[in-house]
């Protein structure tokens, strides 16, 4: 292949299934904004992985009430390893003494809990977060009604699937986000959120 001049390009963004343009400016880039992969043309038609985003990323879903049962977070593309997860606490709960389990539903494999239930999100205000805190799976989730807590200690390998959330006792009257840190294990691994 003969060295070409970039002079101008083009920078496209989509979904991984999307069909790449053609007939486009030598070097255009494409984002696959699912999976976070670039891609670049070298002839204006046929397109190769320019950069891998292989470093450590971080995923938030939308307030919510949280419900029995909640799908948080979908792992596509490839395993993870969890560094951190957290339930933050946006708008009060009222009395409800809810509680709170968080739990990987692979794909291929069984549910399996990655904390014990937490205690009583009873009256929770803003900024009181559920976190999880031990060094093995089951470990319990921690409630910390200022908002500053000690961080998970160990990652957690977690498998495609989804992330849930077991509620105890009844939903929560207030509104809560899910803040999750990890690491994708795949070249093609993101975790996208549920809500």
């Amino acid at each position: 292949m003969a060295v070409k001049l970039i002079s101008t390009i083009k920078k496209y963004v989509g979904l991984a299934a999307d069909t790449k343009p053609t007939g486009v400016p030598v070097g255009s880039t494409f984002l696959e904004y699912d999976t976070r992969e670039t891609f670049v043309t070298y002839d204006g038609t046929n397109w190769t992985t320019y950069l891998i985003d292989m470093g450590e990323k971080t995923v938030t879903t939308s307030a919510a009430i949280m419900s029995d049962g909640l799908e948080i977070f979908t792992i596509a593309g490839g395993p993870i390893e969890m560094k951190c997860i957290i339930a933050r606490c946006v708008t009060a709960n009222d009395g409800t003494a809810s509680t709170l389990l968080f739990y990987a539903d692979p794909t291929d494999g069984a549910a399996t809990d990655i904390c014990t239930a937490s205690p009583s999100l009873a009256s929770a205000t803003a900024g009181t977060i559920v976190n999880v805190v031990g060094n093995v799976l089951g470990s319990a989730a921690v409630v910390s009604p200022n908002g500053t807590a000690i961080s998970q200690l160990f990652p957690i390998l977690i498998p495609t699937g989804t992330m849930n959330m077991t509620i105890g006792v009844g939903s929560t009257t207030g509104t809560w986000m899910i803040h999750m840190r990890y690491m994708p294990l795949a070249r093609s691994s993101v975790v996208l959120p549920s809500y």
